[in-house]
């Protein structure tokens, strides 16, 4: 009896013809995604059933954003990222919201359960048909709605959905944790930082006020001195033309808050035209545009940054600025000087100049910055850890939602 009740029948498959679906069960439908839904974007997003300016969520093709148009309706809709680096983004959106012009709003016919669509969607990658302009990639509506598609019937489309919205649930919950540990170790890699840059490493020491709000306490023997007397900000604006070979760098170029350095291109790839800073081998490079995101690195070579970016020469241990300027302390004065730039926040050279440093002896300028070195690196491979944790759960979730959409995988039995 058991080995009667283990079996069970295989589902014949076909071909689809669709390269992205491969085979699929027998009795799904082929179609096209205009036959099963209507899709809005640009200036055909117009105000509908508009009663109340109720705050509702705002979205674009990033996600949250500031808002061109609104689309004010009952019901559930779907919205698919058109410009930008996240062309192609697919959300669920219930009730009523407002959308900018840079969403697709995905609204379907009565043949398909929105929850189905939205999974399907999802593992189509429509990121892949994004098209290259002038300013960002795009996504043709029209391209969008001419793919083709496999459906089963609408009872199969919910037992899909409900499944899949189980089983995601819980690897976006193992996600959401995953990236809460890490916001705990990046905020206790900053507690570290400033602690050493602003404390020392003996805890015995005998400490003094040191008539910094932002700094408070640091040990008898240190000083506090203002950034410039401490660098140098070495302007040298040159035109790119005569550097097309030399690697260039700009602040998208660099991860907020560690110093590390993301990518880079050559001035060449980069299409550079206008002019930009010649820096060397060994100086700090600090984003003076948005400088509360706290982006700068330590050159690894000779090369050209954005005209958005200092390159500055410590007279300090580099190693000891780069950490003092990564604490906590060093941001919160930045971030007091660009509090009222909202548009787009800059830090001059004299502003920067005066900003306060706590300063110890020589000898422990580079023993707080080899500790912390090793105490950092510790913090980020932890992070690094995290980082392929969340990396392969995305994959099997995409894995898990491809599986089943195209019918490769079939519900279990309840």
């Amino acid at each position: 009896m058991e080995e009667k009740n283990s079996e069970k029948k295989e589902r014949k498959m076909r071909d689809s013809g669709i390269p992205w679906i491969g085979e699929v069960p027998e009795g799904w439908e082929f179609s096209k995604i205009k036959y099963h839904c209507t899709m809005k974007s640009g200036d055909n997003i117009t105000a509908l059933d508009i009663s109340d300016n109720g705050e509702y969520p705002v979205y674009g093709g990033n996600g949250l954003r500031g808002f061109y148009k609104i689309y004010n309706k009952n019901g559930n809709h779907i919205l698919i990222g058109r410009q930008g680096a996240l062309a192609g983004n697919v959300h669920l959106v219930n009730g009523k919201f407002w959308a900018t012009d840079h969403a697709v709003i995905v609204t379907l016919k009565n043949d398909v359960f929105i929850n189905y669509f939205f999974r399907m969607l999802e593992s189509m990658n429509l990121n892949q048909y994004a098209f290259d302009t002038a300013a960002q990639p795009g996504l043709s509506v029209s391209r969008i709605m001419n793919l083709n598609i496999v459906l089963p019937n609408l009872k199969e489309q919910h037992r899909i959905a409900d499944f899949l919205g189980s089983k995601c649930s819980e690897i976006d919950t193992l996600i959401e944790n995953l990236r809460a540990r890490m916001e705990s170790a990046k905020e206790y890699k900053k507690a570290v930082i400033t602690e050493a840059v602003t404390k020392g490493l003996d805890k015995d020491a005998k400490m003094k006020d040191s008539g910094v709000e932002w700094i408070g306490e640091i040990p008898e023997g240190w000083k506090v001195v203002r950034f410039k007397h401490i660098a140098s900000i070495k302007s040298n604006l040159v035109q790119p033309d005569k550097y097309m070979k030399y690697p260039q760098i700009a602040p998208d170029n660099i991860e907020k808050d560690t110093g590390r350095l993301l990518s880079h291109q050559t001035v060449e790839e980069s299409g550079v035209i206008s002019g930009n800073h010649l820096f060397y081998r060994g100086q700090i490079l600090y984003s003076k545009i948005r400088p509360n995101l706290n982006k700068l690195t330590v050159a690894p070579f000779d090369g050209l940054c954005s005209a958005d970016m200092y390159p500055i020469e410590s007279k300090l241990p580099t190693l000891f600025m780069v950490y003092s300027m990564l604490s906590t302390y060093f941001v919160l004065q930045v971030s007091l000087i660009i509090q009222d730039r909202v548009k787009m926040p800059k830090i001059n050279q004299e502003e920067l100049g005066e900003i306060k440093v706590a300063v110890p002896s020589q000898q422990e300028m580079l023993t707080i910055a080899d500790y912390l070195d090793s105490k950092c690196s510790e913090i980020d491979a932890l992070l690094q850890n995290y980082e392929y944790q969340i990396a392969t759960l995305e994959e099997y979730k995409k894995s898990l939602i491809y599986e089943y959409v195209t019918g490769k995988k079939e519900v279990p039995e309840a």
